[in-house]
């Protein structure tokens, strides 16, 4: 605007012209002259306890300036530039008054460094460059809707009320190193709904007691929490309840004093944190999604599986469990090469699901008992159907720590090859034993009595080891125990050795030939039981493939 086109006498509103302005002090006649010059209005090192004559400003003169003053006060394109000043009334005046630039359109950006302001600061509907409030004290902060071309600053700030910004668009970064927001009966920092074009600064260190909230908010830079602490007792001390950051989140040294950290349904590039930020049975992270997890964050299953189980209590049982969660930090690692740390983290996540009882689907169970009239009408299970529910709720909890432990949830293939090695071995050297005393013979009962006349003269004193019997070997296959064992334990593709040789019984399940046979049984069902349990796995992993 051309000052220089606007006379004295020209109309304007109250509070934008000098003279409007009556018994200038010493200190807003240096604000003035300094504004016109762009140079920094010094009034003191620190913000002043008190109001005196050298260092009070009028909220309403700040104003005029921000606004760009008049042809006799005109403000320098640096700004205005402010500290150690209190900005309200002396004591003598009476009530105290507020910076309220509600609404305006701010044509230079403001720096009010080390200000103690004597009212709360009105920033509502406003629009401008950048504001400072660096160092200063306030009673908290109205700005719903604020616009700003470039930055915020908060940096070592003190507010007793709470700082809203509500809806704020802000192009530049919103900076809090230092500050200490004191609200502790509401929101410390209300961020709902604000859009971020920079970077979010809670850092150095940030200290809120009371709600720091970012619901919903959009920051296209990094969301820092390196080194703060939040205490909120009985609610959430941070919330960012489907916050959007596009750069890293940063949780670094973090110290929850009291309350909970919600990041459901939020969104980051990158997670950057320490496994100590995280308080215990403190954490949502249902639908919280992030792309990477940064080298210097904990990267093993360990630590991981450790951070999750620090979510509340409520999402890690029953119908509230959050499996979400574990999906994302297993896509995540696996994503990043980590694929050990992957499968351990799918592993103890079926751990909690079985441990949170929802392992079993009553749906079928349900609809065949609705169907025969055994479900009442509020859904629940009457007489004696209530134990087929419970038996149900048995056999799928078996099957599935079974399958847990055989096979780390299809995660661990290689425990049913070496479970299956072990039994081959194992039983293969029990097989030797027990064929060295006697207790195993020929298959076929021809060749046993074409022999055995032969084979008792050449055994007399003991049982016929029938394996060693030469009449017999002349014509009959050597028995071998890790052939037979071997022949056992694969459920389709056979040796021979079990066809031809078989224990001898003698019809008691306490001798050594009725273990013998129940080792035999035990070990035909286990290799159909890994033959089946590979083969679903492996179809898992194709489906997975294709899919």
């Amino acid at each position: 605007m051309n000052f220089s086109a606007i006379g004295p006498h020209t109309k304007r509103a109250h509070g934008r012209s000098l003279r409007d302005f009556k018994n200038l002090s010493w200190a807003e006649k240096k604000l003035i002259a300094c504004s016109a010059r762009g140079k920094p209005c010094l009034l003191a090192a620190e913000a002043p306890n008190a109001p005196m004559r050298a260092n009070v400003i009028r909220p309403e003169l700040v104003r005029f300036l921000a606004l760009g003053g008049d042809e006799n006060a005109p403000v320098h394109e640096k700004g205005v530039w402010l500290k150690g000043a209190w900005i309200g009334t002396a004591r003598d005046v009476g009530a105290t008054q507020t910076l309220d630039l509600q609404g305006a359109t701010l044509s230079v950006s403001l720096w009010l460094f080390n200000c103690r302001f004597d009212a709360k600061i009105f920033l509502v509907d406003t629009c401008g460059r950048s504001i400072g409030l660096d160092g200063s004290v306030f009673p908290g902060l109205q700005g719903d809707r604020l616009f700003l071309e470039g930055s915020l600053h908060f940096r070592m700030t003190k507010a007793t009320g709470e700082v809203r910004l509500s809806g704020t668009k802000i192009r530049g970064d919103l900076t809090c190193g230092g500050a200490r927001l004191d609200n502790a009966s509401g929101n410390a920092l209300f961020c709902d709904s604000a859009e971020i074009g920079g970077s979010v600064y809670l850092s150095q260190p940030f200290y809120a007691s009371g709600a720091v909230r970012f619901v919903g908010a959009k920051i296209a830079g990094d969301l820092n929490c390196m080194g703060s602490r939040f205490h909120n007792t009985g609610g959430d001390a941070l919330s960012c309840h489907g916050a959007e950051i596009h750069g890293a989140l940063f949780f670094h040294r973090v110290r929850l004093v009291d309350g909970n950290i919600s990041f459901a349904r939020a969104r980051a590039a990158t997670l950057h944190d320490d496994l100590s930020s995280w308080r215990e049975q403190a954490l949502d992270l249902d639908g919280f999604l992030y792309d990477h997890i940064a080298a210097g964050a904990p990267l093993d299953a360990k630590s991981r599986i450790v951070w999750l189980d620090r979510q509340r209590s409520e999402l890690l049982a029953g119908n509230s469990f959050a499996l979400q969660p574990w999906m994302q930090l297993a896509k995540v690692l696996r994503e990043q090469g980590h694929f050990r740390d992957a499968a351990e983290v799918d592993i103890a996540r079926e751990d909690r699901l079985r441990a949170a009882g929802k392992v079993a689907d009553h749906t079928a169970l349900k609809k065949w008992l609705r169907t025969w009239g055994k479900l009442g009408p509020d859904g629940r299970y009457t007489s004696f159907f209530s134990i087929v529910a419970r038996l149900d709720d048995f056999v799928a909890w078996a099957l599935h720590w079974f399958y847990g432990r055989f096979s780390g949830y299809g995660h661990r293939p290689m425990r049913i090859v070496y479970s299956a090695l072990f039994i081959w071995l194992a039983f293969a050297a029990v097989y030797y034993y027990v064929a060295s005393d006697g207790h195993f013979a020929p298959a076929n009962p021809t060749a046993v009595n074409a022999i055995r006349s032969s084979c008792e003269k050449k055994f007399p004193q003991a049982n016929i080891n029938w394996t060693q019997c030469d009449a017999l070997l002349v014509a009959y296959p050597r028995f071998s125990s890790f052939a037979y064992s071997l022949d056992l334990i694969l459920p389709v593709a056979r040796l021979g050795q079990s066809n031809m040789w078989t224990p001898i019984s003698d019809g008691s399940w306490t001798s050594l030939s009725g273990w013998t046979q129940r080792l035999v049984w035990f070990e035909e069902v286990f290799g159909w039981v890994a033959a089946l349990t590979l083969g679903a796995i492996a179809a898992g992993l194709v489906k997975r493939r294709d899919g």
